[in-house]
């Protein structure tokens, strides 16, 4: 898997933004609403790649279902 650059300038900007709107938001510690932010750009990030990746993901658009699986995802 390729993992691309992460741009930790950005990325703390956004922690630091985010966590300051949901301390202020909440009333909760500033540092806890940066780790809130900062664990969900993360598993953001994982989800996106996974289901990028997946056959018929955006990345992997021509890819078929492997068997039923196509039957037991759409309604």
């Amino acid at each position: 898997m390729n993992l691309p650059r992460v741009n930790f300038k950005l990325f703390a900007a956004l922690c630091v933004s985010g966590g300051a709107l949901i301390a202020w938001w909440s009333g909760m510690p500033f540092l806890g609403g940066v780790a809130i932010v900062a664990v969900a750009l993360f598993v953001n990030g994982i989800v996106a790649e996974v289901e990028d990746n997946a056959p018929g993901g955006f990345l992997n658009p021509r890819s078929k279902f492997r068997g039923d699986a196509r039957k037991r995802l759409a309604p």
